[in-house]
């Protein structure tokens, strides 16, 4: 399955590539704005300047991506903007970091309800 991470954190997304590709994924990393490639599962950090979650999450879903939106588990403000633009799921940082494998599962299987990891 194909990967991408949204977000210019250098250091953070590398942690989630090594995390997907060790996980048997292909990942692709986008820093900054471009033309994005396709992708099953789209991980877009919502803390981003550079990819707002209100522009791109509708975006990557529009292009047929499974989105998994995260934020630090203080910043409920950022979760709940996350679930109001359409995110499938919605995580934490620790989640993320923790669980990516069951986290990247149950995007795929998401529904259109859209959920929360406990």
């Amino acid at each position: 399955m194909r990967v991408l991470i949204l977000d210019e954190n250098l250091v953070w997304s590398e942690r989630l590539r090594l995390g997907a590709v060790a996980l048997g994924h292909e990942c692709v990393v986008l820093h900054g704005p471009g033309s994005e490639p396709t992708a099953e599962i789209a991980i877009v950090n919502l803390a981003s300047q550079a990819f707002p979650a209100a522009e791109w999450i509708p975006r990557l879903r529009e292009g047929g991506a499974r989105v998994v939106a995260h934020a630090g588990h203080k910043e409920r403000t950022l979760l709940d903007h996350g679930r109001s633009s359409g995110a499938d799921l919605t995580v934490t940082n620790r989640e993320l970091t923790h669980k990516l494998g069951d986290i990247l599962e149950r995007a795929m299987g998401a529904d259109a309800s859209r959920a929360e990891v406990p």
